[in-house]
C-alpha cells in the first residue's frame, strides 16, 4: 500500500497509481494480488507514455474469471524491460473494505506457479490421508459398534469438512461466486466441528467420571447448539442480508463452544 501514488481523491471515487520498475533485460510477467474481501469493483490500466495497452473492469460477482483458484483476486500484466511501469487503480469508494488504500502483493508470474502448484499438492496429500483414515475409522465403527466410536466417526468427517471449507475448496470448487456465503459456511462448520468435539469428550466423561449434573448441561448445550446451527443455515441461506447477522451469531457461539472444549476436556 506504501507504493501507490494518489492520483485522485474525492467523497465519491478514489484513484491510484502504482509504478513498477523492471530492471531485466526481457519483458517481465507479473501477478497484482488484492483480497477478495477488500474489492467489490475495481479498475485496472497499465500506461505505456500515456498509451493504453491493458485493462480489467474487475466485479466481485465475477469469481469465475480469476487466474488461478486462490481466495484473492489476480491480475496479468507483462511489464516491459529497462522502463518504470504505470498501472492504476480506480474504484468507488463504497466498493472497498479497507479504511486504508488496497493491500497488493506483487508475484513474478512463475514463483505464483510454482506456489500454486505446491500448495495443490500438499492439499491433496493432506485430504488423501484424511480419506484413507476416515475409512479405516469408518470400519473400526461398523466392526465394533461402540457408541464413542460413533461420536469420535461424527468428530473426524466434521474436522475435515471444516478443513475443506477453512482451506477455501469449497469457495473455489463448489461456490466461488458467492463470498458472503463461503464466511457463512465457514462458521457453521466451525460450530459443527465444535459441537462433534464437545459429544465426543462427554463419551470419555461418562465412561470414568460420574458427574449426571455435567452430563445433563452438556447434553442440552448439544442440543441448543444443533437448534441454532438450523436455524442459521434456514435463516441465512435464504435471505443475503440475514447471514451477515448470523455471522456474527455464530461468532459469538463458536467462542462459546470452544471455551466449552476446554473445560470439559479438563474434566476428561
Amino acid at each position: 500500500s506504501d507504493k501507490l501514488i494518489a492520483i485522485r481523491e474525492s467523497a465519491d471515487t478514489s484513484e491510484y497509481k502504482l509504478q513498477i520498475l523492471n530492471t531485466e533485460q526481457t519483458t517481465q510477467s507479473v501477478l497484482l494480488e488484492i483480497p477478495i474481501q477488500q474489492i467489490d469493483k475495481i479498475t485496472l490500466t497499465q500506461y505505456e507514455q500515456n498509451i493504453k495497452i491493458k485493462e480489467y473492469a474487475f466485479v466481485s460477482k465475477k469469481f469465475r474469471q480469476r487466474i488461478y483458484y486462490d481466495r484473492n483476486i489476480v491480475f496479468s500484466f507483462n511489464l516491459i524491460p529497462n522502463k518504470i511501469n504505470t498501472i492504476t487503480l480506480k474504484y468507488n469508494n463504497n466498493d472497498i473494505h479497507n479504511y486504508f488504500k488496497p493491500d497488493i502483493l506483487i508475484w513474478k508470474k512463475d514463483a505464483k506457479i510454482t506456489r500454486t502448484e505446491a500448495l495443490e499438492l500438499t492439499r491433496g496429500t493432506l485430504y488423501g490421508i484424511l480419506i484413507l483414515y476416515s475409512f479405516i475409522c469408518l470400519l473400526l465403527t461398523l466392526f465394533l459398534k461402540a457408541k464413542n466410536y460413533y461420536y469420535y466417526l461424527f468428530y473426524l468427517v466434521s474436522g475435515i469438512f471444516y478443513l475443506f471449507v477453512k482451506n477455501n475448496l469449497g469457495y473455489e470448487l463448489l461456490w466461488p461466486d458467492h463470498p458472503v456465503l463461503d464466511i457463512f459456511l465457514k462458521k457453521i462448520m466451525l460450530s459443527i466441528y465444535l459441537i462433534t468435539s464437545i459429544l465426543f469428550l462427554r463419551g470419555f466423561i461418562k465412561k470414568r467420571i460420574e458427574l449426571p449434573e455435567l452430563q445433563n448441561v452438556l447434553r442440552y448445550f448439544i442440543y441448543f447448539s444443533v437448534l441454532l446451527i438450523v436455524v442459521s443455515l434456514l435463516a441465512g441461506l435464504l435471505s443475503t442480508p440475514a447471514q451477515k447477522t448470523f455471522i456474527i451469531v455464530q461468532n459469538i457461539f463458536a467462542v462459546v463452544c470452544m471455551m466449552t472444549v476446554i473445560i470439559t476436556f479438563i474434566f476428561v
